[in-house]
This record gives C-alpha cells, sequence and structure tokens, in this order.
C-alpha cells in the first residue's frame, strides 16, 4: 500500500501543479522566470555527480525543496518511490531575483548495477511564503520533475514493435523495451508504405523504460483496407531515427 499511496499522492501533486500553470497568474509567472539546464541528468560510470543551474529572472525570491525517487513503470504508468540511491544538494535553498543555484546531483551508492540503468526522479518544489495580511490571495507551489538516468557500463539498445488490428477498427501498436536503458518517444506515428500522411499519431512525448512494455491504442484516421498487412513505424528519440516496417496482425 505505501508505494501505490506514494505514487498516488505524486502524481496528484504533480496535477496541481499543472492546473495552476494554467490556470493562476503567479505560479504561470513564477514557471516562466525560472530557467532550468540541463532538463535531464544523466550519471555516467565513473562519473559520480552531475551540476544543474536554476536561475531566477524574476523579481521576486523563491524557496526550494529538493526530492529525489526511485523511477519505475508499471503497466505503462509511472510509479514513484522514496530512495536514498540519489541524493540532491542543497536540499532547501532561497533564489533570489537574478541570482543563480547550483544544484548537485549525485549517488549514495558506491557503484551503480553495471548491468541496467538506474532511473530516478529530481522534484524542485517552491515552498510557498506567508500570505500577506489582508490580502484574499491563494498561493499554488509550482514543482518540476527532471529525470534522473545512471548508465550501465554498455548501453544494450533493443525495441521490438508490433502492430494488431482489432475487430472495432483500432489498431493496437506494442513496444517492448528489451533493452538495458530507456527510450524516450516524440513525434510517433503509423504510416502506409509510401505515403507521407500518418494513419495514426502519438501526440504525446513517452518514456520506456529498460524491461518495460507499453501499448497504445490507436483510431486510425481512415478505415484501413482489408489488403494493409504492414505499417511503417517512424518516430523521434533521444538517441537516434525510429523507422521500421511492421507485419500488421489480423484480429
Amino acid at each position: 500500500m505505501g508505494r501505490a499511496y506514494y505514487a498516488t499522492a505524486k502524481a496528484a501533486l504533480l496535477a496541481v501543479a499543472f492546473l495552476c500553470a494554467l490556470f493562476s497568474s503567479s505560479p504561470g509567472a513564477l514557471a516562466a522566470n525560472l530557467s532550468i539546464t540541463p532538463q535531464r541528468v544523466d550519471l555516467a560510470p565513473g562519473l559520480g555527480s552531475a551540476l544543474i543551474k536554476l536561475s531566477n529572472k524574476g523579481d521576486t525570491a523563491v524557496v526550494m525543496q529538493l526530492e529525489t525517487v526511485s523511477w519505475a513503470q508499471d503497466s505503462g504508468k509511472e510509479v514513484y518511490a522514496p530512495s536514498r540511491d540519489v541524493v540532491a544538494s542543497p536540499p532547501v535553498f532561497t533564489l533570489e531575483p537574478g541570482a543563480v543555484q547550483l544544484i548537485r546531483v549525485g549517488l549514495r551508492r558506491a557503484a551503480a548495477d553495471p548491468a541496467r540503468q538506474g532511473t530516478y526522479r529530481l522534484f524542485l518544489q517552491e515552498v510557498p511564503g506567508a500570505l500577506e495580511a489582508g490580502k484574499k490571495t491563494v498561493q499554488m507551489a509550482l514543482k518540476i520533475s527532471l529525470p534522473v538516468f545512471v548508465q550501465p557500463n554498455e548501453m544494450v539498445r533493443k525495441l521490438d514493435w508490433s502492430a494488431q488490428r482489432l475487430a472495432d477498427g483500432r489498431l493496437r501498436l506494442r513496444l517492448s523495451n528489451q533493452g538495458n536503458v530507456h527510450v524516450q518517444l516524440s513525434a510517433l506515428g503509423l504510416y502506409l508504405a509510401g505515403q507521407g500522411k500518418p494513419v495514426a499519431v502519438v501526440n504525446d512525448m513517452a518514456y520506456v523504460l529498460a524491461g518495460q512494455v507499453r501499448e497504445w491504442l490507436l483510431k486510425p484516421n481512415a478505415p484501413l483496407a482489408p489488403s494493409v498487412s504492414v505499417l511503417r513505424v517512424q518516430s523521434g528519440s533521444d538517441s537516434e531515427r525510429i523507422e521500421l516496417d511492421v507485419p500488421l496482425q489480423a484480429p
């Protein structure tokens, strides 16, 4: 129950932060005024730590606190749990207007798993200040999530794709990540051979961690002819362009 509750609570906090950015002027302004580079952390073998730079381009000081968690996936859902493997410092700090804060992220363990990529998340959350006297306002906290990857000694990338035509006309696209590192997909689409317009697309960016399976149920833009037996998968990724033909299985 602890891990499931933790993941649910974390997802709720992220949803609140997202809604704040959409509907509240204060968090939206804060998001625009904070700049962070890089936007992911890669810890290579032999490199025990990395630096992140957080800049405050606004005119108001903010107090930030850091939290690191382990990151896994279960049936396409993100799962977070408390972890001592990765540490981020300083854990709490005040960022004055125009100031820059360097954050060091590193491993607590003497060595990472040499055969499999370690996956974590670093959460940077604003600590709301006290409400000004006499003002009826609601303060909302911004929360930023960065992926942290601890690389194995040798990266093995192996993706197994399959596609199936369903009885209701939809398509099931399945990806099994059989490598030992993650893949980050963007602009994923299914195409007919020789055509530039996609049959179906996945609009959201997606991570598929090592050893995980991800499925998408997609509605084609137009019904596929019964003679169609192959679809082309095209996608961007954070390693290389993906483009391959996949047999289309019958219902």
